[in-house]
Parts: structure tokens; C-alpha cells; sequence
């Protein structure tokens, strides 16, 4: 495995963005292709998928994940989630004026 950043550029498609970038292969062989897409399926959907693209520019899908709300999620306050970090919260944060 390499330890070299991929740069991607690309731009919005309406409903989300798709980049594009490229690896190598340490071998000296030609570069591969990778496509990301990121799509607003809906009001409380994403869906990423990204692409490998060969060096002849045939495409296969690698990943796709899709991300959904669901219910209500609960109203921030100041003390949200020091329980779980361990830290002692008075309850005085909570109030509001």
C-alpha cells in the first residue's frame, strides 16, 4: 500500500458533485482512475459512490454508501454528550434564559 495523497477535481452536477482523480501503481504500470460522486437522493438521503476506472477506461463500481435520517433527532444542548466522554456535567448548562 502507498502512503501518496489522491487530488481529485470535478464539480457539482445538480444534485450533488463528481470528482475525479487517479493512482499508480508502484510497478511503473499506467494509472488507474477514481470517480466519486456524491448525490442528494432525497431530502434525508446521500448516496457516495466511487468508481475505479482502468487504464483502458473501463469502469467498475468500488464502494457505494448510502446515508439516511431517520426519526427526529434530539436538540443539541451544551451538555450532549459529556456522559459519554466521561465528563461531569451540572445540569446548569442545560437551562436556558
Amino acid at each position: 500500500m502507498g502512503t501518496g495523497l489522491m487530488f481529485a477535481e470535478g464539480g457539482w452536477t445538480g444534485a450533488g458533485f463528481s470528482v475525479l482523480g487517479q493512482y499508480y501503481d508502484p510497478s511503473g504500470a499506467p494509472a488507474w482512475g477514481w470517480r466519486t460522486e456524491a448525490v442528494l437522493a432525497g431530502p434525508d438521503r446521500l448516496v457516495v459512490t466511487a468508481r475505479n476506472i482502468s487504464p483502458a477506461g473501463d469502469e467498475a463500481k468500488a464502494v457505494e454508501t448510502e446515508v439516511a435520517r431517520t426519526g427526529r433527532r434530539a436538540a443539541a444542548t451544551p451538555c450532549a454528550g459529556r456522559a459519554a466522554a466521561g465528563v461531569r456535567c451540572s445540569g446548569a448548562e442545560e437551562k436556558s434564559p
